[in-house]
């Protein structure tokens, strides 16, 4: 599947779980948390699991789609600022992340500061002037020299290290 809808509690395996095992099997689909649970916890490891977002459930059947049809195309369902906060509070990332992050290109720094912002391919590409195809490019090429699975990770990786959007976001 290309994406998956999760909830956190499942009989036999929790979803949390759940999408450890898929993000380790196929890092290719995205999951989507979608629970009743409004926890810090939950969130957290929903975000190291390698979930894309976490959702409430009760959420308008349009607002829903809308949120799929927005993850499938990029975008990250995590509000950035309850993000990085979250994220700040528990900085465990391996070394070579470290160095990872520390030898991305300019472009590439300033793509994941706008990546970390919650801004999708076509609006970062609007922003900077670059095509659609160019910014497709540099994000996957930043996923890859991070070592995670998609968009999400990335800019999680960057919040754990302290890395903060403003450092290029505003040079552009």
């Amino acid at each position: 599947p290309d994406v998956i809808l999760m909830d956190v509690r499942m009989p036999d395996m929790d979803g949390l779980a759940a999408t450890r095992l898929i993000k380790e099997e196929n890092p290719g689909v995205v999951v989507v948390m979608l629970t009743s649970f409004e926890s810090r916890d939950y969130l957290q490891e929903a975000v190291d699991a390698g979930a894309a977002g976490y959702l409430l459930k009760g959420l308008a059947r349009a607002k829903l789609l809308s949120a799929i049809e927005d993850v499938v195309g990029g975008a990250s369902l995590f509000d950035p600022t309850d993000l990085v906060g979250l994220l700040l509070d528990t900085k465990k990332v391996p070394n070579p992340q470290l160095t990872a992050i520390k030898s991305l290109t300019e472009r590439e720094e300033i793509v994941l500061g706008l990546v970390s912002a919650g801004k999708t391919n076509g609006e970062i590409a609007e922003d900077l002037n670059f095509s659609l195809g160019t910014i497709k490019k540099t994000v996957q090429d930043i996923i890859s020299r991070l070592g995670v699975s998609d968009r999400t990770q990335a800019a999680v990786t960057a919040a754990r290290l302290g890395w903060s959007p403003a450092d290029r976001t505003d040079q552009s």
